[in-house]
């Protein structure tokens, strides 16, 4: 791989890890915010609901993480 294509690579790699650190931050609010809610809503609909996307939006961060690791894989780096 030529200089000109990895360097490509790690603009996405670094575009990646914006990404991934907005989605943390979400991540972060919305278990935030259900851990903040009264025991007595704890197990109501809209707080499993929040649980659900928090978890939904760890595995999107995750997947980010494997994809930054193919993109250096790509790389050479790997």
């Amino acid at each position: 791989m030529n200089k000109a294509r990895r360097k490509a690579i790690s603009e996405i790699e670094d575009n990646l890890s914006e990404l991934q650190a907005q989605i943390e931050e979400l991540l972060g609010q919305e278990n935030e915010a259900a851990d903040n809610m009264p025991e007595s809503l704890q197990y109501s609909d809209p707080v499993v609901a929040m649980r659900e996307a928090a978890e939904q939006l760890e595995y999107a961060s995750n997947a980010i993480t494997e994809a930054i690791d193919y993109l250096s894989e790509a790389k050479g780096e790997g």
